[in-house]
């Protein structure tokens, strides 16, 4: 039977019983047995139920447990070296230790060598000055406020000039049964390294959110670079003194082909008259599912075509081997790192 217990008889109702709290009385027998007959033989015949229920004192008086343990006392001689926890003794001896000495921290300002290139303030603190720099510039949050402002303003007429020239749209009425994507302008500062401004930034971005499966997407994994093979290149230029360049794709997601067709509302101001026109969108952008992944088959595939090898194990690692040496090329997203032994092709 697959019961998760122990099957029980019980003589008096003559019904089993299924339970796992049972007490087994291995010390007596389930019969009375007289003495004579377990001494003279080894073979006990037990008697049928209906000819000793007559005889059977009840149950609960015959079986009773055969070895009972009691708790013993400890020894004087243990209680004493042991004395028995008592939770008032507890509190006059947490009350009696001495608070523990307090940990020293050091007053030191730690400050990065000059070799670094790190900014110094007059405080010794570089983050805090860089901090006090980011927080005086105000990023607008919408186009209204941006719209305000000329650094903004040309900020934004940059932006536009960069997608006009990469031919990124065309301009094209709307069919009746498509529903164009919105878009939105994405404000940023770039500041250089002692915290002072470089630029301001302004790109458009695609609300891809509301995109469709299988309407205007797909496919939209790409892959990115290991940080173990990150930490490859870089022990492995460092330990053969390899020339280490490190370059920033402008743009990157403009420069790929888009295999769906896609219709964007234009961009504020982007006509002087208001339009039923849209944007048809010719390159990828910002903002849309599928824009790492045509970005990176747009990378591959012109890396191929200049003899490069894609590694088998991390498909962001790409090597072009020459009789001058080798060239290590790694891409994460937009970001690149170039190392090797050809220093000829390197330069």
């Amino acid at each position: 039977m697959c019961q998760k217990g122990f099957v029980c008889y019980d003589p008096t109702l003559h019904r089993t019983r299924i339970s796992r709290n049972v007490i087994f009385f291995e010390n007596q027998h389930f019969f009375p047995v007289s003495s004579s007959t377990v001494s003279s033989s080894s073979t006990v015949v037990l008697p049928s139920f209906e000819q000793q229920f007559s005889d059977l004192h009840p149950l609960s008086s015959r079986f009773q447990p055969g070895i009972v343990y009691t708790r013993c006392s400890r020894p004087q001689s243990l209680l004493v070296a042991h004395p028995i926890f008592d939770p008032t003794m507890l509190q006059i001896q947490s009350v009696a230790v001495p608070p523990a000495p307090s940990v020293r921290r050091s007053s030191r300002v730690s400050v990065p060598p000059n070799r670094y290139g790190f900014p110094s303030s007059s405080s010794g603190n570089s983050i805090s000055a860089l901090t006090a720099a980011l927080s005086n510039f105000n990023i607008p949050t919408c186009y209204s406020y941006a719209a305000k402002h000329d650094c903004w303003r040309q900020a934004m007429q940059e932006g536009i000039a960069a997608l006009e020239a990469n031919y990124t749209w065309d301009i094209e009425p709307c069919p009746p049964t498509i529903i164009p994507l919105g878009c939105k302008w994405v404000y940023s500062i770039k500041v250089r390294s002692d915290g002072s401004l470089d630029r301001y930034k302004a790109r458009l971005v695609a609300l891809g959110n509301n995109q469709e499966y299988g309407v205007n997407y797909e496919e939209t994994f790409a892959p990115v670079a290991k940080m173990t093979t990150v930490r490859t290149i870089l022990a492995l230029a460092a330990s053969s003194d390899w020339p280490l360049h490190q370059m920033d794709v402008k743009n990157a997601f403009l420069h790929e082909d888009l295999k769906e067709c896609i219709y964007m509302k234009p961009p504020p101001r982007l006509f002087l008259s208001p339009t039923s026109h849209v944007c048809k969108l010719r390159c990828s952008l910002y903002g849309l599912k599928q824009a790492p992944r045509a970005w990176f088959d747009k990378f591959c595939t012109t890396l191929l075509q200049f003899s490069f090898k894609q590694s088998k194990y991390d498909t962001s690692l790409f090597l072009w081997k020459s009789n001058m040496g080798i060239v290590v090329l790694l891409v994460y997203v937009h970001d690149i790192v170039i190392t090797g032994s050809d220093s000829a092709l390197l330069g």
